[in-house]
């Protein structure tokens, strides 16, 4: 049985119950009320009647001083002749007493108190009317449950639509629609229950919409992996063959060699980039408080750059970060930049290091994807150097561990900015 199901006829019972209860004691209380007023009346018209007939008679027994038995029949048989025809019957003689009638008896004085008048008032419609309500309740009563019903079916239907409407939502969910929401403002117990799944929607969607994405990545790294592999070990695999099938003089040999040995060391570089990139995501950092010249002073021991520091110290893996401004340093010569500088400062949340060339420079187009592995702006400049296109998003992960992020800005043929943020362990 449904949650509405249950609603609906518990409802009915509470409400039926709780109507039949109100009517039966408004209706109770009615009827005593109207037999008690009957009664009352009876008792005042059988004590006006016994006062007219014991008045007569006395008066008759004052003045003549004897009991004329005659004189009192005939009064009372008067009586009974006013009355006995319609509801009120007066006699001397004791009556019947029935459910329908109201009977009461009194003797007259002395000395006629041997005689006893009777009185009976018929009350049927009284019970007549009892009966009439009893059958007007029961047809009121399917009346007022059919209306009820009515009701209570469509207050129902207005409490019970939350409910439905998040059902459809899970049902979608459950089938994989995950930009299914929960439409509802009723701001009642319903909404706290929609507002939370739909943030667990959010959530999960955004979750799921960052695996699939993480998904193509992955895939896009392994062929990109497979391309960058495939042609340094053809040529390897060519070489070795002609200097084992051909009979060649040393100067070849030499230049197939040499051709070897690049290939091989292009190799050692492109497994070292992906190990590295592996260890930097999956292995804990140690921090270190590092003064910023000693960093500067490692970096121009590679290559003559301009230094700024406008701050001392920064918290940080001193080798990681080191090696971060290295690989910069190798994109801006590699761009042909002749000025590079290097400034060392800090935000309200975090260092901030600038690394600034005069180089070619980058199109917007270029920016999007320049943190993207083994994407190269220039492939057969980058090739030639033995850049695989792995360079930013090994720095890129540097930047993560550390808490923060990297920016780049640049203009093409008038030079790029990288500005990496790494947290402000040390406020």
């Amino acid at each position: 049985m449904t949650f509405r199901a249950k609603l609906i006829i518990s409802m009915l019972i509470v409400f039926i119950i709780a109507f039949d209860i109100s009517v039966v004691i408004f209706v109770s209380r009615g009827q005593s009320m109207v037999l008690e007023a009957r009664e009352s009346a009876a008792a005042d018209e059988f004590s006006s009647i016994y006062r007219s007939i014991d008045k007569f008679i006395r008066e008759t027994y004052t003045e003549s001083g004897k009991r004329d038995m005659d004189f009192c029949k005939g009064i009372i048989n008067m009586y009974k002749t006013l009355y006995n025809e319609g509801s009120t019957k007066i006699d001397i003689e004791e009556g019947i007493y029935t459910g329908n009638n109201i009977y009461m008896t009194k003797a007259l004085s002395m000395p006629y108190d041997d005689i006893v008048i009777s009185y009976e008032k018929d009350i049927s419609d009284y019970y007549n009317m009892q009966r009439e309500w009893k059958r007007l309740f029961v047809i009121v009563n399917f009346i007022f449950a059919g209306v009820l019903f009515v009701l209570v079916y469509g207050i129902t239907s207005y409490l019970t639509r939350p409910l439905y409407a998040i059902t459809k939502a899970l049902s979608e969910f459950r089938k994989g629609n995950y930009g299914s929401r929960i439409s509802i403002n009723t701001r009642d117990e319903f909404q706290p229950i929609a507002d939370e799944f739909n943030n667990m929607a959010e959530t999960i969607g955004a979750s799921i919409e960052q695996i699939n994405k993480n998904a193509e990545e992955k895939e896009m790294l392994v062929r990109n992996m497979a391309h960058e592999l495939r042609n340094p070990l053809a040529g390897i695999q060519g070489f070795s063959e002609y200097l084992l099938s051909c009979d060649v003089n040393d100067e070849d040999r030499h230049k197939a060699l040499c051709y070897i040995d690049s290939e091989a060391k292009r190799l050692s570089a492109l497994s070292n980039k992906i190990l590295n990139m592996g260890i930097t995501e999956n292995t804990d950092i140690d921090f270190e408080e590092v003064n910023t010249r000693d960093i500067g002073e490692e970096i121009k021991k590679y290559k003559e750059v301009g230094l700024e520091y406008k701050i001392d110290k920064i918290v940080c893996d001193r080798i990681l970060i080191t090696d971060l401004l290295i690989n910069l340093v190798d994109n801006a010569v590699n761009a042909d930049a002749d000025k590079i500088t290097i400034i060392f400062d800090k935000t309200e949340e975090y260092y901030r290091i600038s690394v600034a060339d005069n180089g070619c420079g980058m199109d917007q187009k270029e920016l999007l994807s320049i943190f993207k592995p083994f994407y190269r702006v220039n492939k057969d400049r980058s090739r030639e150097k033995g850049g695989a296109g792995l360079g930013l998003s090994y720095c890129e992960s540097i930047a993560k561990v550390h808490g923060g992020y990297m920016e780049v800005h640049s203009q093409k043929g008038r030079g790029t900015e990288f500005m990496i943020f790494l947290q402000l362990f040390n406020k």
